[in-house]
């Protein structure tokens, strides 16, 4: 699945009296769930719930007027009537006069596939071999004509934009390459996979192929790299593109759109992801083009910085935030309530209360309200003569660390039979091994099972003499397993993570117990990368740099680059089997204090390595203001038995004002220090930082316990850390051209 966003400008300009000088917006909206020409598993759920979606979207956050927005869905999105549509855009476009801006959305959601590139003509471009297509409703096994490739795409694209006033954003939900591995199969992927023959073309040398390249002004965003597929996202009981959902989700929530540039959406997509525990490990957005301007070049009218609140009629001691489920809100997080007429200037007026999320609604959100003394926070109640306010976020918080799992037993004939507390009936001493309470933490109960209709994060599949373990949505690598022979595990559990032999009951159990608290311990590490204070003096870069050796020595360094192929067009590093690097960490405090760093790399089989401090049980080196410092080297990308281990890697750097011991982190020594050590410690004194206290709930899933949260209201603001996470790919081997 791919999005590809062109063109920049200024979506919702300040309009004037003159019709021509405010800016035309067009949308062409293409859903596909219903393919009458293909199998019955090839049909999508998602596609015509994305079309409402992006509509709802254009209109609310970008002023797109409704009758501007065309949608063709199903037996509508035909690919003639496609291209009739993709002519009647730049027919109106040649229209508007020569000096008004005009503003062009094209969104697809469907099935995307790959055919044979063209063999010869203007046309064959693919250095593969291979096009890329989107699917329309009439779309065919094998391909064909009505398909569109992504030659056509891109000849619109410049038509579109060959008008230099006009401006084009592209979206493509859909998939066209990857592996992907399937939880239960009720997991749809908006991809057809084809076995396309070997042509002439693709065999012949591409030294002399020119890329089609976007116009001058495009930009790309991918929602995922080429060997990652994209699910169909359950919401409930709708279901979604994982693209379109986090997308809309991102638009709808960030209050300051107008400095929303590319880049900063990809990153937030990506966050999005990860936030979502369902997805584990999360697909990773590439981007190119001209990523640093605004998106659709909104305007500052479009912004709002703050939420309505309005008082709790039957108790004066709770408050609505007028921002739900929808808009990002999570119970815990802390408010500041202001005066609804507070100046807008750089010094706002003091916050005449605090405001703590205690319950979250799809719209609106139940805060009680508190009184600031200095010290603490005291149950107050709403302000006498004031019948609303603004509150302004000062802590996020992230949410219940918790996994959720659902059991499935795979039936004779091929069928899935979900397992529920109440109807188990083998394997009951494995199960309750794997879900039985084991952990010292205060107040732990980081697992549950998730009985038929729950919802659930990771499902726990059995078949045969074997188990193994999957995300609830989508994974984006295939971890090779070293624990079985494949050939004797069934295909149904093939590229799960495992598999696990059951004929020891206890010892199976404890293992996929072990394995599940790694993938949520490792996922909620990323996830608390994405929790950094806006507001922190702390600034932490991660630059991975390439190293040249000379007689087994470092003999140079220098800022790491892709080769031109490299990972399709994603600008994330790719390090192939046996390259050597480090990083080099630069740290930068406004009031020139030193801090303490940790770094952990976490790869695509949720293990968590130590780089800095290199032993656990280590605390962590102290690093000064201005300071630049390497780690490393390292050589990808093969384990101490020499197995290749290839996928996504997250680098996550970590410091601290005051000295920290983060080094048992490291997922090798989960089971010697969960017991306690500076668990306890941490623990005897409610949390010593705020990161400290979200570590504790996160990382080690202690429940809030005795902390409510608003205890320590004064910390959960204080920018004393900071947290950056940089994602890179390993591969086996690079691409190569003739």
């Amino acid at each position: 699945m791919c999005l590809v966003l062109l063109g920049s400008g200024a979506a919702a300009a300040d309009a004037d009296d003159d019709a021509s000088s405010s800016p035309a917006l067009l949308a062409l909206l293409v859903g596909v769930d219903q393919y009458p020409h293909l199998p019955e598993d090839a049909q999508l759920m998602g596609s015509r719930n994305d079309v409402h979606l992006i509509a709802e979207t254009l209109q609310t956050r970008f002023r797109f007027p409704a009758e501007n927005i065309t949608t063709l869905i199903d037996d509508q999105a035909k690919g003639e009537l496609i291209r009739e549509a993709f002519r009647s855009i730049v027919s109106q476009l040649q229209a508007l006069p020569d000096d008004q801006q005009a503003y062009v959305v094209f969104h697809f959601s469907g099935h995307g596939s790959q055919l044979a590139d063209q063999p010869s003509g203007p046309y064959r471009d693919e250095r593969d071999g291979l096009d890329e297509t989107i699917l329309p409703s009439d779309a065919m096994v094998q391909g064909g004509e009505n398909e569109i490739r992504d030659d056509e795409l891109n000849e619109f694209a410049h038509l579109v934009c060959r008008r230099q006033q006009t401006h084009l954003w592209m979206i493509l939900d859909c998939c066209h390459s990857g592996t992907g591995v399937r939880g239960t199969s009720a997991t749809r992927f908006r991809a057809l996979p084809r076995r396309v023959l070997d042509t002439q073309a693709s065999r012949e040398s591409t030294s002399g192929l020119r890329e089609r390249e976007l116009p001058a002004d495009a930009v790309a965003l991918y929602a995922c790299q080429s060997v990652e597929k994209e699910p169909e996202f359950n919401d409930g009981d709708r279901s979604f593109g994982l693209l379109t959902k986090s997308l809309t989700d991102v638009l709808t929530r960030t209050k300051q759109i107008s400095s929303l540039t590319y880049a900063r959406l990809a990153d937030l997509i990506e966050s999005q992801y990860r936030s979502d525990r369902r997805v584990v490990p999360a697909p990773t957005p590439g981007i190119e083009g001209a990523k640093d301007r605004i998106v659709c070049g909104a305007s500052t009218e479009l912004n709002h910085d703050d939420w309505q609140v309005v008082p709790d009629g039957r108790d004066a001691r709770f408050a609505w935030i007028r921002a739900g489920a929808m808009d990002g809100m999570t119970e815990g997080s802390l408010f500041t309530l202001h005066r609804a007429d507070r100046s807008t200037s750089e010094s706002p007026e003091p916050a005449i209360r605090w405001l703590g999320v205690e319950s979250v609604e799809a719209t609106a959100s139940r805060a009680q309200i508190f009184n600031d003394d200095g010290m603490s926070l005291q149950i107050a109640k709403w302000p006498t003569g004031m019948s609303s306010g603004i509150a302004l976020e000062q802590y996020h918080e992230p949410g219940d660390g918790a996994t959720r799992v659902r059991v499935i037993e795979m039936q004779p004939d091929g069928s899935e039979r979900t397992v529920t507390q109440a109807s188990v009936r083998d394997r009951t001493e494995t199960l309750r091994t794997v879900f039985e309470s084991q952990s010292q933490t205060q107040g732990s109960d980081w697992l549950t099972w998730a009985d038929a209709n729950a919802a659930y994060d990771l499902v726990l599949k059995l078949d045969g003499d074997f188990a193994a373990l999957f995300p609830a949505i989508a994974m984006a690598y295939t971890p090779v397993s070293r624990d079985a022979d494949q050939s004797t595990v069934p295909i149904s559990l093939r590229g799960g993570w495992g598999p696990f032999k059951l004929d020891d009951s206890v010892q199976a159990g404890n293992s996929i117990r072990d394995a599940i608290f790694r993938i949520t311990r490792a996922r909620n590490l990323m996830r608390l990368a994405d929790e950094q204070s806006a507001d922190s003096p702390i600034r932490v870069q991660l630059n991975l740099q390439r190293l040249e050796l000379k007689n087994g020595a470092i003999a140079s360094r220098k800022p790491w680059e892709n080769s031109r192929h490299d990972w399709d067009l994603a600008k994330q590093p790719v390090i192939v089997d046996g390259d050597c690097y480090d990083w080099s960490i630069t740290y930068q405090s406004d009031d020139q204090r030193p801090g303490y760093l940790t770094v952990l790399q976490i790869n695509s089989d949720m293990g968590i390595q130590m780089m800095i401090p290199s032993a656990i049980g280590n605390p962590s080196p102290r690093i000064n203001h201005g300071d630049t410092i390497q780690v490393g080297g390292y050589q990808c990308c093969r384990d101490d038995d020499e197995q290749i281990r290839v996928g996504a890697r997250w680098t996550i750097a970590i410091v601290t004002y005051s000295p920290n011991q983060y080094s048992w982190l490291g997922q090798n020594s989960l089971v010697r220090i969960r017991g306690g050590g500076l668990l306890g410690s941490l623990t005897r004194s409610k949390a010593a930082s705020t990161l400290d206290r979200l570590l504790l709930q996160q990382a080690c899933f202690q429940n809030r316990g005795e902390s409510t949260g608003m205890d320590d209201a004064k910390l959960a603001y204080d920018p004393t850390w900071a947290v950056t996470m940089k994602t890179w790919q390993a591969v086996a081997q690079r691409e190569t051209t003739p």
